[in-house]
């Protein structure tokens, strides 16, 4: 018989934190790509990374760095106007209407699973406060990893369908040249920004840093960005 005086009591989920609640969701979903790690990622308003021995970061944009984004953006839009060979996707989106495929009806089912998953994620957080079995949660776990995956299979074909409008094309370019200015290297304890101009950026051959750039600029920039609104 165990001495009760003595025996050690294993917390319940109802004792977690915010934090250990939030980390035991991240850990449901490490494979998936639901849980939004990039939070955990961002320090300090910068994420941080080595490659062969040297120290790189992305950074928050400064004012005056978005103020240059915007102006960058302005020019090559309006630019882009004038070509003849380039739609706006609200034209683009009629062509295809006119072809029958509804993209507003992409829109609408991609918004439906957004606000649906976001319930279940909600309720699998109270679930595991309350101390559901491991079954229960899983169940929760399956259905918001199939909604994450509807989402991604219609998206990808909306963005592949409107890959080529007008406002796709400044967006895409807005990413780049954002990325370009808030990457930097550290050389003698000082921050220096990796590539001295935009074209240098834009001719770099394919490396393991320039995916590492890449891929983490675009979680700094998701962060403070509202990017439905830079076009």
């Amino acid at each position: 018989m165990v001495d009760p005086t003595t025996e050690q009591v294993t917390p319940t989920i109802e004792e977690l934190s915010i934090e250990q609640t939030t980390q035991k969701m991240q850990e449901m979903f490490i494979d998936t790509e639901v849980a939004n790690l990039a939070e955990a990622a961002i320090q300090n308003n910068q994420i941080v990374f080595e490659l062969d021995g040297s120290k790189y970061r992305v950074r928050k944009a400064t004012f005056q760095e978005k103020q240059q984004v915007n102006m960058h953006r302005r020019s090559r839009f309006i630019a882009c106007l004038k070509e003849t060979d380039c739609l706006l996707e609200k034209d683009l989106r009629k062509l295809y209407q006119e072809k029958g495929i509804d993209i507003d009806a992409m829109d609408k089912q991609i918004l439906e699973a957004t606000h649906q998953q976001q319930k279940l994620l909600l309720e699998l957080g109270k679930a595991i406060k309350d101390n559901k079995i491991e079954s229960e949660l899983q169940k929760y776990k399956e259905e918001i990893v199939n909604l994450n995956a509807t989402i991604k299979e219609v998206s990808t074909e909306k963005g592949r369908l409107l890959e080529y409008s007008l406002e796709n094309s400044v967006l895409i370019e807005l990413y780049g040249y954002m990325i370009w200015l808030i990457s930097e290297k550290q050389v003698n304890d000082k921050w220096s920004r990796i590539w001295n101009t935009y074209d240098d950026f834009l001719q770099t051959e394919p490396s393991d840093l320039l995916l590492l750039i890449t891929k983490n600029g675009a979680l700094m920039i998701n962060e403070e960005l509202n990017v439905t609104n830079l076009t």
